[in-house]
């Protein structure tokens, strides 16, 4: 490998990087949202059940009102660890996702980057085959084809 794929490969790798640690704060955000609508639901429906048994005339003192407490405080802790396994679920699916969304864009970037510094000598794209937009390779490729020979006169003999 040359300096210059080196380079190439080092510019993607730190955009790609960029590109994850961005994604996945967006990710963590939603997940983040979610977690804190379903926790809000959690404490609204403990708290209506709370004012029903002060509506129905019961006392603080109640065994009601420790049997809700003692439900909440089960739920908070079950809530907490379902949060927590599903949250590195999400994160990790979601570095996966990010990962499948950036490979094709550095790949064209990197090919194209190749292909303005070796010129016409440059082969084919390719994309591996988990990456996303698989349809991508063709689009390129055609791109390129048709702009070698609309374009590059000097490269057909043409001059």
């Amino acid at each position: 490998m040359s300096n210059s794929d080196e380079e190439l490969t080092k510019a993607a790798s730190a955009m790609a990087w960029n590109f994850q640690w961005r994604f996945m704060l967006y990710v963590s955000l939603f997940i983040g949202a979610a977690f804190a609508a379903v926790y809000a639901s959690n404490l609204l429906f403990f708290d209506s059940l709370d004012e029903l048994g002060i509506d129905l005339g019961l006392s603080r003192s109640h065994p009601y009102f420790e049997y809700i407490q003692d439900q909440r405080d089960r739920l908070m802790l079950i809530f907490l660890g379902v949060c927590c396994v599903a949250f590195a679920i999400l994160f990790l699916a979601g570095f996966v996702l990010a990962r499948k969304l950036i490979g094709p864009v550095l790949a064209v970037q990197v090919y194209f980057d190749r292909l303005d510094k070796e010129g016409v000598s440059v082969g084919a794209f390719e994309l591996k085959d988990q990456y996303f937009f698989p349809d991508l390779e063709n689009t390129v490729n055609k791109t390129v084809s048709e702009f070698r020979e609309n374009w590059m006169p000097a490269e057909r003999g043409d001059s």
